[in-house]
């Protein structure tokens, strides 16, 4: 190639000549801090979305337990059997050390209903969204008709043991 055949400087593309090479390095500034919140939005809602499926879950547990008069003695009643209602609601939940059950009774007869209330404080898990959702309490609530006599008493609020 004699000096006459060599492309100059301007003849080339400009990606060629080098002067894009900073381009890259903006543009990811600029697109990265959007892909990483749309991310860890995606995360903390699916996070959001399954504590909820637990609780719900929980709650349905607790109704069917006290429908059908649970006792895991045979033989507790009053508060004691109240107990194992809410131990065994809150042996199957994941989410047992920061939750709370509540059991409501309309009557005491064969057809009635029950209510159980399971809530639990959300616990987000990358902490970007704290602003939005550490606050947030999910809670279900679920009716039953009896099934049995309850021997169990409707509580309050209690905290999983």
């Amino acid at each position: 190639m004699t000096g006459s055949d060599r492309p100059r400087l301007s003849d080339l593309p400009r990606h060629a000549r080098g002067l894009d090479r900073g381009a890259a390095v903006v543009e990811t500034t600029i697109v990265a801090p959007i892909v990483l919140l749309l991310l860890f939005g995606i995360i903390e809602f699916g996070m959001l979305f399954g504590q909820r499926l637990d609780v719900s879950q929980g709650a349905r547990e607790g109704a069917r337990l006290a429908s059908v008069n649970y006792s895991s003695s045979g033989t507790a009643t009053g508060a004691a059997q109240t107990s194992e209602i809410i131990t065994s609601v809150c042996t199957r939940l994941p989410i047992a050390d920061s939750a709370s059950v509540a059991i409501a009774m309309s009557g005491a007869a064969v057809g009635d209903t029950v209510t159980v209330t399971v809530t639990s404080p959300f616990a987000p898990i990358t902490g970007v969204y704290d602003t939005w959702l550490a606050s947030r309490t999910l809670r279900t609530d679920v009716t039953s008709r009896l099934e049995q006599v309850p021997t169990f008493t409707a509580t309050g609020a209690t905290a999983c043991p």
